[in-house]
């Protein structure tokens, strides 16, 4: 998008709206994000409107670790990441502002190698930076040692003080990774451990709003499973479960795009009536699993018309004519396209379906991930149960059936991009969101070669990913990896991904010699720093906890 066309759209009484927040977060670690040092609390107002702005903007690079730190070393000069997603509003903000200004433009031509990363397609650079995007703005020094992180939208005049005091910053202390096995938990550890991490997300639920947490609305999908969970049981501390869920998911349920379906990310303050229009095909999937849940469990018609506009979403607008699932949507209309008029999100959804369609559709990445995969997979089967319909049983076979034909890699496992294999690099991700998927659709058609699917993925995992130390890296070994990426870090999601999958494959026939590994990835994960690692997102640690042989 031209900045030009980017400043006529900021005009209006709608920049109030935008301008709520400067980021925009998944959610799943946006508390974590607001206490660490270096990072952006509160968005700053952008430049004006009618400042004039070069055609030119930064010269990106892509992230090649190997070449851009020797380049960096031979050269003396810093290197600047620019952890962007295609489709983050904010991210496009900073590109045709901050990144378009020639006082910027000048500094880093100077001094800096900028690279730009989609974080999308590089699910190692996600999990490493999620605390402080999106965008998340990086500094390295020339031998790739992080010298500052950067939370949202930037200001030009705030990115030159930043770039200007480069030379003095002195190299951050790594992060320690969070999931480390300390030796087997007894069974009273587990329970005890599984309760204050209970009573830890008990305290987010917000009584007015519903949901969790009040700093912006989130549908926090792992979040609304373990409620439901809590809401079958019949133990009197889980009495109000029933209605707290009911309760938010009726809430969050603003949030779902009346004319299309689909649900946007979430909303700014603490309501959810001023929502942030992105799609991503995570919380696309753990919202149709939640709401066919929950009409399986409450029978409330309002969450089958919930569940059938998400299902609807996905029907028209998110998959493939082969059946694969779209990884994101974008907020804006045009963001990506400056030959055509650009078009806020606030503007753009507030249109009828007519309107909307004779403008055309938000741009959808149409990658084809694993998590996406893998997570739609296991709702179709949940929409199926719930609504008895085998059909969709036979979409969700289909759907992985086409993943596995074009994702395979040569050594076993699955690639990130299908179009692009990379370096040969596989991602913790891509493995074990699929394998929960095959898990899940050996259940509900018991068809031996998702169970053998399932169980050659968990193989992988003991020999590519596991790490001496528990848990599990977030790629296999990468030899061309250089500066702070060399150090492989473990992922806490996935880890959770990790430890539900085996414990449910460990439980079926013939696949017990998992059972040990599903503990000790639990066990890995239950400790205070995975605790406060969480923030609000505690439900998919306290089902893994609660799912563990």
């Amino acid at each position: 998008m031209s900045a030009r066309a980017f400043r006529t759209a900021l005009r209006g009484a709608q920049i109030a709206l935008i301008l709520a927040v400067g980021a925009c977060g998944s959610g799943a670690h946006s508390d974590a994000a607001r206490t660490a040092a270096n990072v952006r609390h509160d968005a700053l107002p952008p430049p004006e409107a009618g400042a004039p702005r070069p055609a030119k903007g930064v010269a990106w690079r892509e992230l090649d670790e190997a070449k851009i730190f020797a380049e960096a070393r031979a050269t003396g000069r810093f290197v600047l990441l620019d952890g962007a997603a295609e489709w983050c509003h904010w991210c496009h903000v900073m590109e045709a502002t901050t990144y378009h200004d020639a006082a910027v433009i000048r500094r880093l031509e100077a001094a800096f190698i900028p690279v730009k990363v989609d974080i999308d397609a590089r699910p190692d650079v996600e999990a490493r930076y999620h605390a402080y995007g999106w965008p998340a703005t990086v500094l390295f020094s020339p031998e790739g040692q992080e010298l500052g992180k950067y939370q949202g939208y930037l200001p030009p005049a705030e990115l030159l003080t930043i770039l200007d005091k480069v030379q003095t910053a002195r190299t951050m202390v790594p992060e320690p990774n969070a999931v480390v096995y300390a030796g087997a938990r007894s069974p009273a550890e587990r329970k005890a451990f599984a309760a204050r991490a209970d009573t830890a997300l008990r305290r987010y639920y917000d009584p007015k709003q519903g949901g969790f947490g009040t700093f912006q609305k989130f549908p926090i999908g792992v979040d609304n499973e373990w409620w439901l969970r809590k809401a079958r049981r019949t133990r009197p501390a889980d009495a109000a479960a029933r209605a707290e869920i009911a309760f938010t998911l009726q809430a969050q349920a603003a949030l779902i795009d009346p004319v299309f379906g689909g649900i946007y990310q979430y909303s700014v303050g603490g309501t959810w009536t001023e929502p942030h229009y992105e799609k991503l095909g995570v919380m696309q999937a753990q919202a149709l699993d939640n709401y066919a849940d929950a009409y399986a469990l409450l029978g409330d018609v309002r969450f089958r018309t919930h569940a059938a506009a998400m299902y609807g979403f996905a029907e028209e607008l998110f998959r493939g004519k082969e059946g694969g699932f779209f990884c994101t949507q974008d907020a804006d209309l045009n963001a990506h396209d400056p030959s055509r008029p650009f078009l806020d999100g606030h503007a753009y959804y507030a249109l009828p379906r007519s309107a909307r369609v004779a403008r055309g559709i938000p741009r959808i990445d149409t990658h084809e991930y694993g998590r996406e995969n893998g997570l739609f997979v296991q709702a179709y089967l949940r929409y199926a149960a719930a609504f008895g319909d085998p059909h969709v049983v036979t979409e969700a076979a289909r759907a992985m059936d086409r993943f596995v034909r074009t994702h395979a890699a040569p050594e076993g496992g699955f690639v990130h991009d299908a179009a692009d294999p990379g370096r040969g690099v596989l991602h913790l991700a891509d493995q074990v969101y699929p394998a929960a998927a095959m898990v899940a659709l050996y259940d509900a058609t018991h068809d031996a070669r998702w169970l053998e699917g399932a169980r050659a993925l968990a193989s992988l995992l003991q020999t590519r990913f596991l790490a001496p130390d528990g848990g599990f890296y977030g790629t296999t070994e990468d030899p061309h990896a250089a500066g702070v990426f060399a150090t492989r870090q473990k992922p806490v999601d996935e880890n959770i991904a990790a430890a539900r999958m085996l414990s449910a494959l460990c439980r079926l026939p013939g696949q017990g010699g998992f059972r040990e590994l599903a503990l000790r990835t639990t066990d890995a994960l239950s400790n205070d720093a995975v605790l406060a690692d969480r923030g609000r997102i505690l439900g998919g640690l306290l089902l893994a906890l609660d799912e563990a042989p």
